[in-house]
């Protein structure tokens, strides 16, 4: 019966020691996967710290990119306002310029066409003048003419009627030659 005790005490021992040595292989074996565990965390840390702050530069060279175009831009719309600007104001300046040439040459005109209004206007008083002068004296010719031909018919019928009368004279002295031709025949023939 004590040797079985014994037997036992000693298996027991045995068994203690064999449940201590699994205790020992297994919590060495935690440990390992622990370790394991934590320098894969830290690893997995260390990169998405090294991802984040990749990203990081990534997004700020993107906003430097952008912020810069957008400067560009914003330099090209200034320069193209300033051309436009520019150009707007020489449009105009020509616009003006060529208005006060339009205005210089319809002022021009308009004293010529007043110049030639005035040649004009003058031309025809001096026509209507000379024309005047020209029917007057050409009234006077008439009325000289008329009074020429009253006169000259005047003279004709008075020279007209001096005819008659010698004819008549010279006739009647005709007759009375005849008469007397014919007196003297008659007294002949008695």
């Amino acid at each position: 019966h004590a040797k079985k005790i014994l037997d036992l005490k000693e298996e027991k021992a045995s068994a203690k020691s064999q449940h201590e040595s699994e205790m020992n292989k297994l919590s060495s074996k935690l440990q390992e996967v622990e370790s394991s565990h934590q320098q894969e965390i830290t690893s997995v840390s260390e990169a998405h710290k090294a991802e984040v702050s990749l990203l990081k530069d990534e997004v700020s060279a993107a906003a430097d990119q952008h912020s810069a175009a957008v400067q560009d831009l914003y330099e090209q719309l200034r320069v193209k306002d300033e051309v436009h600007e520019g150009e707007k104001a020489r449009l105009l300046k020509e616009a003006e310029r060529e208005q006060k040439a339009k205005d210089g040459v319809l002022a021009s005109a308009k004293e010529l066409h007043q110049t030639e209004v005035g040649q004009l206007e003058r031309r025809l008083v001096g026509q209507e003048e000379a024309f005047k002068k020209e029917l007057s004296s050409a009234q006077e010719e008439l009325e000289a003419a008329v009074s020429a031909a009253a006169s000259e018919t005047e003279r004709l019928e008075k020279l007209r009627g001096e005819e008659v009368a010698a004819a008549a004279d010279r006739h009647r002295a005709e007759v009375e030659a005849v008469k007397k031709d014919a007196e003297r025949q008659h007294e002949a023939e008695m």
